[in-house]
């Protein structure tokens, strides 16, 4: 997608309104490079939309989330050019949140091996 304009009669480009780059600033170590990836497949060579960005946010930090960051921000840095658009996704992970120990407790013992295998959990 492009923005133009009619001028006499010649057609005039005004700018891009791709999304060209996408970039991740404060990822932490553990984010899978595959998940990055996928947010930038979502952007990248699309038209830029506002809700389309906000979208990738949400995606971004419920990923976060779900990895134990249950504090974490993103915000988005939009940059127009006269090529398209360039998205930066500023992160401030926060601390990461680890379940040391889950007790379980069954009165059927099958509920309980069902759930810990469910989990993955072992003997501790």
């Amino acid at each position: 997608g492009f923005e133009a304009f009619r001028e006499n009669e010649t057609i005039q480009v005004a700018g891009y309104s791709t999304i060209r780059k996408v970039t991740f600033e404060g990822l932490p170590d553990t984010f899978s490079e595959k998940s990055a990836e996928s947010i930038k497949l979502l952007l990248l060579n699309q038209r830029f939309s506002k809700s389309m960005i906000k979208s990738a946010k949400y995606i971004l930090e419920f990923k976060l989330k779900n990895m134990g960051y249950r504090e974490a921000k993103v915000e988005t840095e939009i940059k127009p050019s006269m090529h398209g658009y360039s998205i930066n996704f500023k992160i401030e992970k926060g601390p990461l949140y680890v379940l040391r120990k889950l007790m379980v407790s069954c009165s059927r013992e099958e509920v309980c091996n069902f759930i810990k295998k469910s989990i993955s959990l072992t003997e501790n």
